[in-house]
């Protein structure tokens, strides 16, 4: 259970507009996110300092458009001078 579901007909649209965009295609499991905390706390993670680790699916890599622009060509290309 993600909790999604507390939020009503909002989380299903939030759900909605975001899984087709996550790399993994789904939520994490809690027993997923526990692995990586496990392994954090065992002997064989003791060297591992100052790290991120992203137990994400792999959304932390790719932009999640969560708005549609209906008409973006008024937008400016990202690296152009004015």
């Amino acid at each position: 259970e993600s909790g999604f579901e507390n939020y009503g007909p909002m989380g299903d649209q939030f759900l909605k507009k975001l899984l087709p965009h996550q790399p993994a295609k789904r939520l994490g499991t809690p027993q997923e996110v526990s692995s990586a905390v496990t392994w954090l706390l065992c002997e064989g993670a003791s060297y591992v300092t100052g790290a991120i680790l992203c137990v994400d699916g792999g959304s932390a890599y790719h932009f999640l458009p969560l708005i549609d622009i209906e008409n973006s060509a008024h937008l400016p290309i990202y690296g152009t001078l004015p």
